[in-house]
């Protein structure tokens, strides 16, 4: 911590709430003689909430009004980094294939008026639950896997992580868009 601090008064004023408040409260900031910032912790806080409101309004009726303007920019932006934002986006994907594979999911699911969504955090901790194996035959797929609807999109199945499970490869294609129960019928596992 800041020897001014240290050194210096144990409390001190908030100019936005006025309330005298312990120095642990600020936020250090070396323009100031003290070397704290003027306004509270909590102060500071609000105030960014608030600006983060005004510009998320502000930045949506811009996008509105300068709609056509924004898109021929874009095109002309892409037309110029074509390659650049294609070698860019590769290696994104091949760093995040969770993260592609919940993106695909989701953009699927609202194609279909799916409700739910479900994030790659929340297949990892699938994943764990089901110990690194497919939920029907309980081979592991620490070498791949595929993230399953249990009720197919096609049936009316939602996009959350109550109706997802991990399966291997075979599984899955196996599966495709069948009712869970006629599979695990066909599979032995259901009378």
């Amino acid at each position: 911590m800041n020897e001014l601090i240290l050194s210096g008064p144990t409390a001190k004023r908030c100019t936005k709430c006025g309330v005298k408040k312990s120095v642990a409260e600020f936020s250090r900031c070396t323009r100031n003689k003290n070397g704290l910032r003027s306004e509270c912790k909590s102060c500071g806080a609000a105030y960014t909430a608030a600006r983060k409101e005004e510009r998320v309004v502000y930045h949506a009726a811009y996008r509105s009004s300068h709609r056509e303007e924004k898109t021929a920019y874009n095109a002309t932006y892409y037309a110029a980094h074509r390659e650049e934002m294609i070698a860019s986006q590769a290696v994104w994907q091949r760093e995040n294939p969770d993260k592609v594979r919940a993106r695909t999911h989701r953009r699927r699911a609202r194609r279909l008026n799916a409700p739910g969504t479900h994030t790659a955090q929340q297949i990892k901790d699938l994943l764990q639950k089901q110990s690194f194996r497919c939920a029907y035959c309980r081979k592991s797929i620490k070498s791949g896997y595929h993230v399953d609807h249990i009720i197919p999109l096609s049936r009316g199945g939602g996009n959350g992580v109550t109706n997802i499970q991990i399966l291997c490869p075979h599984c899955n294609c196996s599966k495709n868009a069948k009712d869970p129960i006629h599979f695990a019928q066909q599979l032995g596992k259901l009378l």
